[in-house]
Formats: structure tokens, sequence, C-alpha cells
């Protein structure tokens, strides 16, 4: 063999490697497993006269979506779907029971570096831009609510010492800041300004977290979201679970209630961001999506149970001394609703929390890549030595 057909033939091994190298990486930095889980409904709607009661259905989001719904059993009145708002609209005039399965498929997406790096450019050029909203949605998303009040004083004053804490002079300062690194300090602002404790009697409210400085999920959520839209950024907040332990002999998951906020950015859309400190949750990185969460509905932050509407809005109460899911009932004017959930594993597939990192698999094969071009490399120079000699 000659030697500049050696050299050819390294060359195109070369860059056969390394293509194969770059497409690897850009497929496992994209790496996900999925699992799917089986929510077991069990509905109870009572009522005096012919009534519209909205349940809610998980909505269809980055991490999830509904699959199937078998094994519905319903008897005193019919049920609509509305997969894009996630609602189950219940229409019935006396005493209803529904139940059903409905499989949710959840994704784990192992890309946070992907996501964070989206979210590099200045603050100044998403709101330039209105995160990829149309103006009109993005006043809604960004606009002061009941629960996400910003116009409190309370509020400007966290406003104010979240500015001075984290060094922004000016409002430029802060608008020039990458939008990470604003979201960050927020989230290390909320985390380090309220100490967790879970709250009994209900959703406390931004005011009263502030000023006993604590609270569970829902306040640090609520902190988040409202600092959040004061500064321009999209946000909301998912109500739903994160999933525990497996129990064998119940034959279900064992699951814990979880309020954690969701923004929007562009063409990645609503993706969560995690903020509450406590052990009993996830540690999840910004823009991490888990299998342990699943969110049943989304919150908007403009309803208090005088405001609720069965009719138009997905039922729960915004107080939340009662959350969808749960044994109890909910009784709003003479509408009387117990809705009951478990979680439940498809048969088929068990769920695999984290599976192998990207990076170790990257890091492997690039050893791996490195050593076999070294290797042609030594065998080439032997070439070269023994056509010298």
């Amino acid at each position: 063999m000659s030697v500049r057909s050696l050299r050819r033939k390294v060359i195109v091994l070369v860059v056969v490697l390394t293509v194969m190298l770059v497409l690897t990486t850009s497929m496992l930095l994209g790496f996900e497993i999925s699992t799917i889980y089986t929510l077991m409904y069990d509905v109870e709607v009572e009522v005096e006269n012919q009534t519209t009661v909205n349940i809610p259905l998980p909505p269809k989001l980055l991490w999830q979506s509904v699959v199937a719904i078998s094994n519905e059993q319903i008897t005193g009145g019919y049920i609509e779907k509305d997969y894009d708002r996630g609602i189950l609209r219940v229409v019935t005039g006396e005493k209803l029971y529904y139940k059903a399965q409905i499989e949710l498929m959840v994704k784990g997406i192992y890309n946070e570096e992907y996501v964070l790096e989206k979210l590099r450019g200045p603050l100044k050029e998403f709101l330039n831009e209105y995160f990829g909203l149309k103006p009109s949605t993005y006043h809604k998303l960004t606009s002061s609510t009941y629960w996400w009040n910003y116009t409190d004083e309370e509020v400007k004053n966290a406003l104010k010492e979240f500015r001075i804490k984290y060094n922004y002079t000016s409002i430029d300062s802060l608008y020039n800041d990458t939008l990470i690194d604003v979201l960050m300090n927020l989230r290390d602002y909320v985390s380090k300004k309220l100490t967790y404790k879970p709250v009994s009697k209900g959703r406390l409210g931004i005011r009263e977290a502030l000023i006993g400085s604590y609270g569970d999920c829902s306040e640090y959520s609520d902190l988040f979201v409202a600092l959040s839209r004061a500064l321009g950024i999209p946000s909301l907040r998912c109500i739903g679970y994160v999933v525990k332990e497996w129990d064998p002999q119940l034959g279900k998951y064992e699951i814990i209630g979880h309020a954690w906020p969701i923004i929007y950015v562009g063409n990645l859309k609503w993706i969560p961001f995690e903020v509450t400190v406590a052990p009993e949750y996830l540690e999840a990185k910004p823009g991490e999506i888990s299998l342990k969460y699943v969110c049943l509905l989304i919150d908007h932050g403009n309803l208090t149970r005088e405001t609720l509407d069965l009719s138009r809005d997905i039922l729960y109460d915004p107080s939340e001394k009662w959350v969808p899911g749960s044994s109890a009932s909910l009784i709003i004017d003479s509408v009387k609703v117990r809705f009951e959930l478990a979680v439940r594993p498809k048969a088929e597939i068990r769920v695999s929390e984290y599976g192998i990192g990207y990076e170790k698999v990257f890091i492997s094969i690039f050893f791996f890549t490195l050593v076999i071009v070294m290797y042609i490399f030594a065998i080439m120079t032997t070439a070269l030595k023994v056509r010298t000699v």
C-alpha cells in the first residue's frame, strides 16, 4: 500500500469518525426517556339543576400529553372532551358518577444546556420581541393578577431589594443582563427570601408570605411568578403532583401535591423553572424536565372562590384548601364535587428516573474516537517509516 493511499484512507476514516461524533453528540443532547402513567379518575358531581362543571384533564405541554382515555364509566349525565384546554366537561342535572383510565405520557428531556443556551440573550431583546408571543397574549401573561399582584407595596419593596441584592443599579442594567441570569437571580432570591414551611390553611398569597418570610411550594412559585411578570417575563404555574415511591401493596404511586412556575420563551414554549427548596420535592435544574412531574392544570392566578365560574373555569379551589384529586369534597354554591385520583404505571413500562447522563456518554465517545485517531496515526507513522527504510 502506498503512503498516499494510506493517507487518503486515514483522512476518510477521520472524517467519518468526526461526522459520527457530531451526529451522535447532537442526538445525545436531545436524549430523552419516557414513561406512561395511568391516572385513575373517580369523579362524583351532585347538583340541583342542569349544570356544567369543567374537570381538569392534564394539559399538553413540552413534557406531557394524554395518549388515551379508556374504561370510561358514566351514569347520570354526559362528558365532553376538550383536549386543547385540558378539560373534561361534565354536564348533569342530578348526580353524576364518572370513572376512567387516562394514559399520560411523560417525557424526561436531558437537554438543559440547550434550553439554557436559548436564554442567554439580553432580557431587553426578549422584551422587544414579546417573547415570541402576540402583543395581546404577552400582556395577559405579564399583567398583575389577584394572586400575582406586583403593584402591592410589599412586592414592590421585594423587587427593589432584588435589584439592590444583585447589583442592578438601574432598570437598564437589569434589561441588559441575560434572561437566564435574571431568572437564576430571581430563583436565588426567592429561595433565600422564604423559609420552607408547609401551609395547612391554604394559599397564603405573596403579601402574607413576604411579611412572614415563609411558605410552601405555592408561595415560592407565586412570588417567583409575580416578580417575573413585574419584569416582563411571561409566567404561569402548574398545579399537579410529584410522583414518589411505588406502593406495591396498593398498586399505585405515592404522590404529593406540588406547584411550580413555567415561563414562556419563543420556540421553546412553556418550560418549567423549579424554585421550591424542600427535601420532598425534586432538586430540578431550571429547564430540566423530569419523569416525576405531572401537571394536572395550569393556574392563571386571577380567580378566587367568589369569582369561580364552574361552567367557564377549570374546577379547582384557588385558595388551595382543596386540591383536585384529593379525597375531600368541594362545595361551591349548590354544587358538590368529589374528584379522587390515583397514579399507576402502565403494565409494560416501568419508571426510570434518569438513565445515563448524556455528558458521560459524550465523554466516552470523545475519548473512544481520540484513541482510534491516535491508533490510526501510529499505523500511518509506522508505514511511513517502513516506506522510508
